[in-house]
C-alpha cells in the first residue's frame, strides 16, 4: 500500500515504529499516527527523525535539539510534551537525534553528538561526543549499543559504560552496522562487507 503524503501531512518520512494497531511516521511536520482506519497527525516545532512507540502506549519522538513525547490533553487531543526541557538550558542543544530507546520508564536518545537519558523528571546528558551524522542506537540483550564511525560504545539502563565483546570489536575487521536479538540466534550483529 502506498501511502500519500496528504495523509501524513508532510512530503518527507524520516522514521516509523510501530506499537500494538498504531503505525507511527516521524515527518517533517511532525507524526503521523495511523490506527488501521484513519489518519491523524500531531504537529512539532521540527521534523522527527526518530521514533519509538512501546508496547505501553508510550511513544517518544526527535529530531533537531528536540526530544519530545506523545501526552494528550484534558480533552483528549494528543501534542507533545518537551522531554528536552527538563535538561539544565546550558544542555539543550543536542543535536540531531538519530534514535530513541526506551528501557521501562528510561527514555534513551542517541543524536549525532551526545546521549540524553530521561528518567522521570529528570534528565541528563551521559556523554557528549564530536558530531556525527551517521551515529546510531541499537538495543539488545537490555544494553544500548551506539555506533559511530566503526567504534561501538555500550550502556546500562543507568548510563553506566558496559564493557563486552561488542565493545572490543576491531572497526578494522569491519565496521557494525546493527545490532538486534533473535528468540532463538542470541545476539545479531551486522557488519558492513562481511555479513550477519
Amino acid at each position: 500500500t502506498v501511502v500519500p503524503p496528504g495523509h501524513l501531512g508532510a512530503p518527507q518520512v524520516f522514521a516509523v515504529s510501530v506499537a500494538g494497531r498504531r503505525l507511527y511516521v516521524g515527518t517533517l511536520t511532525g507524526l503521523a499516527i495511523h490506527d488501521g482506519a484513519h489518519w491523524e497527525t500531531v504537529v512539532s516545532p521540527r521534523a522527527l527523525y526518530a521514533v519509538h512507540a512501546a508496547s505501553t502506549g508510550r511513544v517518544v519522538a526527535g529530531g533537531p535539539d528536540s526530544l519530545l513525547e506523545l501526552a494528550r490533553d484534558a480533552q483528549g487531543q494528543r501534542h507533545f510534551v518537551s522531554l528536552t526541557d527538563r535538561l539544565p538550558e546550558a544542555d539543550r542543544q543536542i543535536g540531531d537525534v538519530r534514535s530513541v530507546h526506551v528501557f521501562g520508564d528510561i527514555v534513551f536518545a542517541v543524536t549525532d553528538r551526545a546521549l540524553v537519558r530521561v528518567q522521570g523528571p529528570v534528565a541528563r546528558i551521559v556523554e557528549h561526543w564530536r558530531s556525527d551524522p551517521r551515529r546510531r542506537g541499537f538495543t539488545s540483550q537490555g544494553v544500548l549499543y551506539v555506533v559511530s564511525q566503526g567504534a561501538v560504545r555500550a550502556f546500562a539502563p543507568e548510563g553506566a559504560p558496559v564493557s563486552d565483546p561488542l565493545t572490543a570489536h576491531d572497526p578494522g575487521d569491519g565496521l557494525v552496522t546493527a545490532v538486534a536479538d533473535h528468540p532463538t540466534a542470541g545476539q545479531i550483529v551486522a557488519i558492513d562487507a562481511r555479513g550477519v
